[in-house]
């Protein structure tokens, strides 16, 4: 399995529709517009001109990957605080949590479904709208298990260290995608997938650390060149960020081959 080739042709298929690029982005420039008019504060990006990450970008995918205090006015967690809107623990707050959650679950489900339905053809809106009404409720659990750990941050900052614990849950989102599948059939084939191919994963993480690593330097000048540097940042990040992910649909899709198919074996090229 060609990592690298794999890479290649996801890049390609995302071109078909480039569309889905504006889902993460406006999420993005939503999040740095609504920090900026609640807290009325001019916000100020902190970031390092060079930057390894080895780790995959999240689905949908951010710029606050290469920028850590990007900010997210509703839910941030970070140096210790609560720093969002979302602060204590009220009735409201639960209410606004769900509420949240069960909207980023749609989005979430609707960006996940068209990408990885993008091979041959585009996707459109209303795939976007059809993908995100058959997969909604089964993200908007599992978003509820891995934020579970936030969620007792209120009661002690300690609990925030579970969330560690779900890392076997990574491929989760993405099976349950492909697959069609369950919520608890999604975790267990979720964790089947990286204990057998843990060094694929390790791998996939490298790649993404390397791909983002020169994207560092340009977001880093980019970064502190008023809105429109801002902006380009956000587009050049997310742009990738869409590409790995749907490299990681592919990846999967190619482990659940028949051993045959795939030559006796895998290859990792990195």
């Amino acid at each position: 399995m060609n990592l690298k080739q794999i890479f290649k042709e996801s890049i390609k298929s995302i071109n078909k529709s480039i569309w889905i690029i504006l889902i993460p982005c406006i999420m993005d420039i939503l999040n740095l517009i609504s920090y900026e008019k609640i807290f009325n504060t001019k916000y100020i990006p902190a970031l390092n001109m060079i930057s390894f990450k080895m780790a995959i970008i999240s689905a949908p995918p951010s710029v606050k990957h290469m920028i850590k205090n990007f900010p997210s006015p509703l839910l941030e967690y970070r140096n210790g605080a609560f720093l969002g809107i979302i602060n204590e623990l009220t009735l409201f707050n639960i209410f606004l949590f769900l509420t949240f959650i069960c909207l980023m679950s749609f989005i979430e489900a609707g960006y996940l479904g068209s990408i990885n339905d993008i091979k041959n053809k585009s996707c459109s809106l209303r795939d976007f709208i059809y993908f995100g009404n058959k997969f909604w409720c089964r993200l908007f659990l599992l978003n509820l298990i891995c934020y579970i750990p936030f969620l007792l941050g209120f009661i002690d900052e300690a609990f925030i260290w579970i969330s560690i614990l779900y890392m076997p849950f990574f491929y989760a989102e993405y099976v349950i995608v492909a697959e069609n599948i369950s919520l608890i059939s999604g975790l267990k084939e979720s964790i089947n997938v990286l204990m057998n191919n843990l060094g694929l994963t390790i791998k996939m993480m490298f790649q993404c650390g390397v791909l983002y690593l020169p994207i560092s330097c340009a977001v880093y000048i980019l970064s502190f060149s008023g809105d429109f540097g801002m902006g380009f940042s956000i587009f050049i990040v997310n742009y990738f960020g869409v590409c790995v992910n749907k490299t990681v649909f592919e990846v999967y899709k190619n482990l659940k081959k028949p051993e045959e198919v795939q030559g006796g074996h895998i290859d990792y090229y990195v």
